[in-house]
């Protein structure tokens, strides 16, 4: 199929990767501006993923939680692992200005912004989370957003984690 992505998935460790996609966001922000926070457990969490398609999963959404917070309030990256669910989720959130639900069924349509007035705010053409939520679901995994006006937005995204069994004993 013509443009059809494939996926180069490999076992990484997901930290280098969430930490290339905050120095990317990073490299963007105005030097004196507050840097995402970012927690990961456990600090050393493979995952088999396309490390380039991740990437641009983490950057899109940590450009959003940037864009929608005004005056460089706190934003920032979680990784967690649901052992039971046996899924990875990376958690961006931001204390921006949120989103109600009826906008929220919108989100993850191309070309789409929340703001559709003609003197919206915020630059943008609107695809970033059309991207994000089709990368996910060729990773298998899925995205879930949780915001409320003026109290900020937490967008998860959840894909399978396959854990390594246990090494065996050395002889």
């Amino acid at each position: 199929e013509a443009g059809a992505i494939e996926l180069a998935i490999a076992e990484i460790g997901a930290d280098d990767v969430c930490r290339s996609a905050l120095r990317i966001v990073g490299a963007m922000m105005p030097p004196d501006a507050p840097r995402p926070r970012y927690t990961i457990d456990p600090p050393d969490l493979a995952v088999r993923v396309d490390a380039y398609r991740l990437r641009q999963i983490l950057f899109n959404l940590l450009n959003n939680a940037i864009k929608f917070t005004p005056g460089g309030g706190p934003t920032g990256l979680d990784v967690t692992v649901d052992r039971t669910a046996e899924l990875v989720c990376f958690t961006v959130w931001d204390e921006g200005i949120g989103i109600d639900e009826a906008r929220r069924r919108m989100l993850f349509q191309p070309f789409t912004q929340v703001d559709t007035g003609t003197t919206r705010q915020y630059e943008g053409m609107g695809i970033g989370l059309a991207i994000v939520r089709h990368l996910v679901d060729l990773h298998g995994g899925s995205v879930a957003v949780e915001s409320a006006p003026g109290q900020g937005s937490r967008f998860t995204v959840s894909l399978p984690w396959h854990p390594l069994p246990p090494s065996a004993p050395e002889a």
